[in-house]
């Protein structure tokens, strides 16, 4: 094993810091591809554990490692890597996930038959414990661009991303973006690419205490980082908002309940703010309006109950300003269900 890149059209990027536990699964998950052709670049992040001795455990010629001489933390680690692979595409992995058989094969297929597309993800499997759950994700570009005013729309470790572009556009995972990086990414790729998601699920995303959700104070930070993606979001908008405006967009971002009706009383008029400018600056604002209805709908359930909260909505004049096929209400109700259904 070394450190030599053979250029081959595609390269997996890893970082590792301290993933004993689950990295030999998620090596072999990307070893065991249906396509062969590929390097696997492993960045060992001057982790303390067996990471580095698994690692060294394998004799395949498509494993290229580099070792960091201290913790550079993820998004240096991440940026240290794409400026040393020079293949079409580069497909994210994390330390801790597992990959489908077929993901690469799937994703540069589609990635070949789609040049305007800078960088796609997919569905995937919430894996917690030994349960597991299909995620949807927004799937079409205008999807997705409406999707990033409220959330990250592309799920890091499944996405493959087109070398060329990051190199023209010069882009790059942002250190003031802690623990959010990919969030920032998606919105500045989304200025100058496509993005999209695939229908399959193609990978298993691994749920465990280590991640950020179960340390307050990264949490906390990260919430900091969200809202400062988001604000760039509605200021392109050219939406004027309050210090309690962003804290009732951001509770409703993250599908939380209002802790009083003075907050749930504030959910309506905000979101309907937010329809009309997306309106004024988007000929086509169905796509923002079906999440819109989605986030209401959350709301009114999540806080008055499954009964009183529908019949709430219904007779909202937000729920009837939207208008929404009944296709998209169909399959807005089938997401609202799975996530229900997960709780």
């Amino acid at each position: 094993m070394d450190s030599t890149i053979n250029h081959k059209r595609v390269t997996v990027l890893m970082s590792v810091f301290n993933g004993e536990l689950y990295l030999k699964e998620a090596i072999d998950s990307v070893l065991k591809q249906t396509y062969t052709d590929f390097d696997l670049l492993i960045i060992n992040d001057g982790s303390t554990d067996n990471s580095h001795t698994i690692v060294q455990s394998y004799n395949d010629p498509r494993i290229k490692l580099i070792n960091n001489d201290q913790n550079l933390g993820l998004i240096n680690s991440l940026n240290k890597g794409i400026s040393l692979i020079h293949s079409d595409y580069i497909i994210r992995m994390d330390s801790d996930d597992i990959c489908l058989p077929n993901r690469i094969e799937v994703q540069v297929n589609f990635m070949d038959a789609h040049s305007e597309v800078g960088a796609s993800g997919s569905h995937y499997f919430q894996l917690k414990e030994d349960k597991h759950f299909e995620i949807d994700l927004p799937m079409t570009s205008e999807e997705i661009k409406a999707f990033l005013i409220f959330n990250c729309p592309l799920a890091h470790p499944t996405t493959i991303l087109r070398k060329q572009v990051l190199d023209r556009y010069h882009i790059k995972y942002e250190t003031g973006y802690l623990y959010s990086e990919d969030y920032h990414f998606w919105l500045q790729l989304s200025k100058v690419s496509q993005l999209r998601n695939l229908k399959e699920s193609l990978i298993y995303y691994r749920m465990h205490p280590n991640q950020i959700t179960g340390n307050p104070a990264k949490a906390k930070e990260r919430l900091n980082t969200v809202t400062k993606i988001r604000s760039v979001s509605l200021e392109e908008l050219s939406v004027l908002y309050s210090a309690n405006e962003m804290y009732i967009h951001n509770l409703i971002a993250d599908g939380l309940s209002p802790a009083n009706e003075l907050e749930f009383k504030q959910v309506e008029p905000w979101l309907q703010k937010l329809s009309n400018a997306y309106s004024k600056k988007n000929p086509n604002a169905s796509h923002f309006n079906a999440i819109v209805y989605e986030r209401w709908l959350r709301v009114c359930v999540n806080y008055l109950g499954s009964v009183k909260g529908i019949s709430y909505f219904y007779k909202s004049q937000l729920r009837k300003s939207l208008k929404i096929d009944l296709q998209i209400r169909l399959h807005l109700y089938l997401i609202l269900y799975k996530s229900w259904k997960r709780k």
